[in-house]
C-alpha cells in the first residue's frame, strides 16, 4: 500500500479535529435556546452515562486496532484476517455491553421517567460496532475520513435545524445525534470493502485479547 505523506496527514488530522470542534459550536447555542437547559441536560447526561458502555463495548480496539492494522497494511490476505478478528471482537463486546445497559436501565426506577430517551441513545453501543476509523487511521486514509465526518455533519446539521423545534424535540434531538454516528458507520463498512474482505471463518482471537486489556 502506497505510503501516505505525512503532512497531508497531519493537515487531515487537523481539519478532522476541526470539524468535531466547529460542529458544537454551531449546534450548542441552538439547541440549548429551543430545547432549553433542563431537556438539554437530560441529553447530555443520557450520552454521558452511555458512553460508559460504548468504552467497554470497544474495548480498547479503538486505539489497539490502529496500531496493529499499521502493522499488516501492506499484506491484504493478512490485513483482513486481522480486521476480522477485531470487528468480530467489537460485535461481541458491543452485544454484551448493550444487553447490560438494557438490564441497568430497565431495573433503575431513577431512569424510568426518562426510558425513551435512555432507550435511544443505547443505539450507539449497538453502532459502535461499525465505527472502524480505528481501520482507516491504521492505513492512514486520513482524507476520507475527515471528508466522510464533515458531510456527516452538514447533515446531521440540516436535520437539527429542521425537526428539532420545540423543548418537546430533546429526544429527536438525541436520536438525531445517534443517527450520525450510524450513517459514518456504514458508509465506512461500504469503503472498507476496497481495502479488506471481511469473513467469520478460521478467526483467531487468543492472541488480541490481552493487549486489547491493555489497552482499555
Amino acid at each position: 500500500m502506497k505510503q501516505k505523506s505525512l503532512k497531508k496527514n497531519a493537515v487531515w488530522n487537523f481539519l478532522y479535529a476541526g470539524t468535531n470542534i466547529l460542529f458544537p459550536l454551531v449546534t450548542t447555542p441552538y439547541v440549548t435556546r429551543v430545547l432549553g437547559a433542563t431537556n438539554l441536560g437530560q441529553v447530555d447526561f443520557a450520552r454521558s452515562f452511555v458512553q460508559w458502555f460504548v468504552v467497554f463495548a470497544a474495548f480498547g480496539i479503538t486505539t489497539y486496532g490502529v496500531r496493529t492494522i499499521s502493522q499488516v497494511r501492506d499484506q491484504k490476505k493478512i490485513m483482513s484476517k486481522v480486521f476480522s478478528e477485531l470487528f468480530a471482537l467489537n460485535l461481541l463486546f458491543s452485544i454484551g455491553s448493550f444487553l447490560l445497559y438494557l438490564l441497568f436501565i430497565f431495573n433503575n426506577s431513577s431512569l424510568r421517567s426518562e426510558l425513551p430517551l435512555f432507550v435511544v441513545m443505547s443505539l450507539s453501543i449497538i453502532l459502535n460496532t461499525v465505527n472502524i476509523d480505528w481501520f482507516y487511521q491504521g492505513i492512514e486514509e486520513y482524507n476520507y475520513i475527515t471528508n466522510r465526518n464533515l458531510i456527516v455533519k452538514i447533515i446531521s446539521l440540516i436535520l437539527i435545524f429542521t425537526f428539532v423545534r420545540t423543548p418537546n424535540d430533546y429526544i429527536l434531538y438525541g436520536f438525531i445525534s445517534i443517527i450520525g454516528i450510524g450513517a459514518s458507520g456504514f458508509l465506512n463498512l461500504i469503503q472498507s470493502r476496497k481495502y479488506v474482505t471481511i469473513t467469520f471463518k478460521k478467526l483467531e482471537f487468543k492472541n488480541h485479547l490481552r493487549p486489547l486489556v491493555t489497552f482499555l
